[in-house]
């Protein structure tokens, strides 16, 4: 399953790539949504996550798979149900504006996952509409810096 959302933001691309691709602000973003998070390197590209999710303790491994600066970061994860792939891209959109690209994509890795994503499916339109919210948010806070 695949969900993608595009935002345009008031700030230069270097700017805004500097802010996703720092590790440390990365963690805070993490800790604001209620996920403890674990550095397993020094350099900040992995991470172990734990959140609770439908009621449940769920963790998961995530990696900062892709650093191009300044247009391209991407992060692979992995759990006993899903493995997941975020990509964010940055293109320039005029002096000072910045369009940001993102997609997520999950896919099951056990029978169960795969029944539970088919029901995702069926909520499609809500979903879509809760991660471009989600992308929003973000999008304004790297403009306000």
């Amino acid at each position: 399953m695949e969900l993608t959302s595009e935002h345009d933001i008031a700030a230069p691309r270097a700017r805004v790539f500097a802010a996703l691709a720092d590790p440390a602000e990365f963690e805070r973003r993490l800790a604001a949504a209620r996920v403890q998070v674990r550095r397993l390197d020094a350099g900040g590209e992995a991470w172990e996550l734990r959140f609770r999710l439908r009621g449940a303790e769920r963790h998961m491994h995530l990696t900062r798979s892709a650093c191009e600066s300044p247009a391209n970061l991407a992060f692979t994860g992995s759990s006993p149900a899903f493995a997941i792939e975020n990509r964010i891209a940055l293109t320039e959109a005029g002096p000072d504006r910045t369009r940001m690209r993102v997609a997520f994509v999950a896919r099951p890795q056990s029978m169960g996952a795969r029944v539970a994503l088919q029901g995702l499916k069926l909520a499609r339109g809500r979903l879509q509409r809760r991660f471009d919210a989600a992308v929003a948010r973000l999008a304004a806070e790297l403009a306000a810096g």
